[in-house]
Parts: structure tokens; C-alpha cells; sequence
């Protein structure tokens, strides 16, 4: 149920995985249910009949008789006469309070600090020539970051609303977050080299008496865009951050189907090269520069160094906010390759949150119901609840961050901790006497099966501990922090109660 209802999450990793999760404890407690239950029939038939368990071929006579060791349970032995009298005594208790408040003390400061960070670069195995690159990469250019991107700008009337762009680039600089001088607008430089020209070509073709800096209207405004880009310093520079609705062809320069060499037609300083151009031919140079126009255009920038994932986080917003205020979405919107990762870090730690806590409160319903007793309810759910905290905690210390693979292990947790306090809890319930008594007798007979339960699963997972794969090794330090605060607060710290 716990996975069911993580399943609603938006993050997809951590919702496939609860879905791939509930299905597979569906499928084993259908399997438990049927296959296991007529396996255990036949073999109840076959130990009546007195068949080998090895080789159910060969019967044993009627005057067998089992090793007397054999029908000995060392471990419930061990947990009868020796461990559960040992941990009833006051002092022993008095330690285990004392221990496991030192564990939930470090755990709790580390869930303060545990920081949310989304890095790629994590699953790169260790050792690998590129797990090695970025590794140097970081060392020797530590500012050198992937932290720019562009304002990318689609169906705007650049003519109309140059001012509104221009206003716009203006806030978007002075944010904190963002270099000033790494924000270069092509539309600013180009109305700037309007305004500053000395050509008569270019002058003629703007309203000095309004605007020095905008041509008389926006046909004009297209056409000079072309030898901006093209033919100045300043436009060159812009070339790979405009699209035009069609390319230029660069020809012989007969001014005809846009088959023209610019360095015959305009120099550098924008002045007309050729004194030898027939007012026909200007007129076609014009017409072919007029047709082309604007589809789309980016301005580029920079973020400054950004301390941790949460001020990334609010550089992000904060410049889609400014953008916002003049723009919608579909005509302007900041990007940048962080942004990925940035997105990431925005909701993981908060859907986790949730998850966990919809997954914590399935196992506080699902124990009152089946227990039906609100203080052991209580006792469980604490127990479940101090494990998480721990491991939280004490991932902070092991150098793990909230990703969405510790995402996915954090929310496993639940399932595998509340087995650890539940099962003594329900036994617990189920045996009378003294206090004292109910405990020594919920050790003698759960004890086994719950340390058996952790130590299988320590086996699975064991082999992962010399792992380079990021997924591996933090599914072996979450797993090995769960089975064993799960162990301790369930078989350990809830008998002091």
C-alpha cells in the first residue's frame, strides 16, 4: 500500500520503481499464498512417510529416528536463555537508551544538513577515463562551470517592442545571480550601430529627428539587419545567436535573387564599397535584404559561481521571473543546461517528503488495523520513524546527498524497517505474563525469524560493497544503515519499553 501511493509522485524514477515494487509484493504474496502453501503440504506428506529430505526417493525404516541434534534450535536457545534475560536487566537498558539516543542524536543533525543535490556526473563508474576528466576538470578549473545559457526569443516584433526587450535584458542583467557583462544583446549593438553610423546609405533610410537608433519603419529595420550581422565586428559576433527566414548567398555580386558579394557591396564601417552601384542595383540589393527577417534569436549569459543546489534553484526562478514580466513562455524563456539538473533538485526533495510521509502514514493505518493496540501502534511507529531519521541522518555523514536514487532507497526504507519492530510488536500482543515476561517471551519466539529476516537480507546486498557503480554502492550504505538501526531499534531499543 505504502508503494502504491508512492507510485503518485511526478518524479518518474522514484514512480516506476514503486510501481515495479507493489506489483512484485503483490506477486510474492500470491505466490506465498499458493505455491509456497502446496509445497509446504507436500513436504509434510513426505516427512509422514518418513522420505529422505535430500532424496525423496529413498524411505527411511519404521524404527527411524531424527538426530537428536538436529531437532535442537540453537538460535531460539541462544535467544531464550541467553539474550532476552540479558536485556531485561535495568542497566543493560540504561545503556541502550544511552546508545541509541547517541545514534538518533548525530542522525537528527544530519537530516538538518543532508543537502539535495542532482549530479550526473555520480553515475560515471569510478575509474573510467571520463570519471577521471571531470574529476580534473573541477580541480584545476573550479569556476570553469557548464552554469550559462541563453535568453531564447520566438515571435517577437523586434521593431514594435525593441524597447520592451531592451528593458528586459536590463533587469535580467542586474539579477545577482547572473554576470552583467556576460549578457550581450544582439538588438542593443544593433541599434547602437545605427544610431553611431556615418553612412548616408544607412542614415537615409532612418528618421534621425525621432530616433537615431531606429530605421523609418520595419521593412527598413529587417534590412539592415543583414549587413550588421555580416559586415561588422560587433554583428559578426551575433551570427550563430540569429536565425533568418532564409540563408544568404554569396555570389558575384550582381545585386539579383539575393546572388551578391557583400565585401563589393558595404565595407566594414557600413559605408558602400562600390561607387560604381546603379540605383537599379541598390534597389535590388535593398529588396533582397528586406525579405529576410527575424524566426528567432538567443542572447547569451552567464550565472556567477552559485554556492549549493538551493541558491541554483532560485537563480533559476528568479530569471524566469524577470522574463516573465515581460514575456510569456511561448515568446521568451531563459535556458541553460543546468537547468536539468536544477529542475531536479526543485522538486526531489520535496516529493520525497511526501512520499515518505504518505508511505509512513500507510504503515502507522496498516499497524493500529492489524495490531489493534494504539500504544504498540505508537511504540512501532516510532521505532520505524527513529530508523529513518538515523539513516537520513547519517547518509550526510557517508557523503550522499538527496538524488533520485537515495530518493528511491529512502522510501524502500519504510518497507524494510517497520518488519523489524512490527513483528515484535504483534508478538508482543499475542503472550501474557509480566512485562518483563511478554518480553523475554516475544524474543525467545520472534527473535530468530527477525534476525534471520536481516541477516538474509545483509547477505543479499553484501557483495555490492566493492561496487563502482554509484546505483550499487548507494543501495549497499542505505540498505546496510537500514537493516541494522532496523535490527537495533526493533530487537534492542523497543524492549526498553
Amino acid at each position: 500500500m505504502a508503494f502504491g501511493i508512492g507510485a503518485t509522485t511526478v518524479l518518474p524514477a522514484l514512480r516506476d520503481f514503486c510501481i515495479y515494487a507493489a506489483i512484485g509484493i503483490i506477486a510474492v504474496f500470491i505466490l506465498q499464498a499458493s505455491f509456497f502453501s502446496a509445497c509446504v503440504v507436500l513436504d509434510e506428506k513426505r516427512r509422514k512417510s518418513k522420505r529422505n529430505g535430500c532424496c525423496c526417493c529413498y524411505t527411511h525404516s519404521e524404527s527411524y529416528e531424527p538426530n537428536r541434534c538436529s531437532q535442537r534450535d540453537l538460535q531460539q536457545t541462544f535467544f531464550e536463555k541467553f539474550y532476552a534475560p540479558f536485556l531485561i536487566k535495568l542497566p543493560v537498558k540504561i545503556v541502550i537508551v544511552v546508545i541509541s539516543l547517541g545514534i538518533l542524536a548525530p542522525g537528527i543533525y544530519g537530516v538538518v544538513y543532508l543537502k539535495q543535490e542532482y549530479d550526473p556526473n555520480v553515475f560515471i563508474p569510478k575509474g573510467s577515463y571520463l570519471k577521471d576528466y571531470f574529476t580534473s576538470f573541477e580541480e584545476n578549473f573550479p569556476s570553469k562551470s557548464n552554469d550559462d545559457g541563453y535568453i531564447y526569443l520566438n515571435g517577437v516584433n523586434y521593431y514594435k517592442e525593441h524597447d520592451k526587450v531592451n528593458d528586459m535584458v536590463k533587469d535580467f542583467a542586474s539579477e545577482p545571480s547572473v554576470k552583467t557583462s556576460s549578457v550581450d544583446s544582439w538588438l542593443e549593438n544593433y541599434l547602437e550601430w545605427l544610431s553611431n553610423t556615418k553612412c548616408p546609405w544607412i542614415k537615409s533610410h532612418i528618421d534621425t529627428s525621432a530616433d537615431p537608433r531606429l530605421p523609418l519603419d520595419e521593412r527598413r529595420f529587417n534590412m539592415l539587419l543583414t549587413p550588421f550581422v555580416y559586415m561588422t565586428a560587433v554583428g559578426r559576433r551575433h551570427i550563430r545567436n540569429v536565425n533568418f527566414n532564409e540563408t544568404i548567398t554569396f555570389g558575384d555580386g550582381n545585386g539579383t535573387d539575393g546572388d551578391f558579394n557583400l565585401t563589393n557591396v558595404i565595407s566594414s564601417s557600413g559605408n558602400l564599397s562600390n561607387p560604381n552601384l546603379t540605383t537599379p542595383d541598390i534597389l535590388d540589393m535593398e529588396r533582397d535584404f528586406a525579405a529576410r527577417y527575424l524566426t528567432s534569436t538567443r542572447i547569451p549569459f552567464e550565472f556567477v559561481n552559485l554556492e549549493s543546489s538551493t541558491v541554483s534553484v532560485e537563480a533559476m526562478d528568479d530569471t524566469r521571473k524577470v522574463v516573465g514580466n515581460y514575456f510569456t513562455d511561448d515568446e521568451v524563456f531563459p535556458f541553460s543546461r543546468s537547468f536539468e539538473n536544477w529542475e531536479t533538485d526543485k522538486i526531489i526533495q520535496m516529493e520525497l517528503y511526501r512520499n515518505m510521509a504518505l508511505a509512513f502514514g500507510c504503515v502507522v493505518i496498516l499497524t493500529l488495523f492489524l495490531i489493534a493496540d494504539i500504544g504498540t501502534c505508537l511504540l512501532v511507529s516510532f521505532c520505524v520513524l527513529s530508523t529513518l531519521v538515523e539513516v537520513a541522518g547519517l547518509m550526510y555523514f557517508w557523503n550522499l546527498s538527496i538524488d533520485t536514487v537515495t530518493c528511491i532507497q529512502l522510501v524502500l526504507a519504510i518497507g524494510l524497517a517497520v518488519d523489524y519492530s512490527a513483528h515484535i510488536g504483534h508478538t508482543f500482543m499475542t503472550v501474557t505474563g509480566t512485562r518483563n515476561e511478554r518480553a523475554m517471551k516475544t524474543l525467545a519466539d520472534i527473535g530468530p525469524a527477525v534476525f534471520n529476516g536481516g541477516f538474509s537480507t545483509l547477505l543479499a546486498f553484501m557483495l555490492l560493497a566493492s561496487s563502482d557503480s554509484y546505483v550499487f554502492d548507494v543501495f549497499f550504505k542505505v540498505n546496510l544503515l537500514v537493516v541494522l538501526l532496523g535490527m537495533w531499534n526493533g530487537m534492542c531499543f523497543y524492549q526498553y519499553y
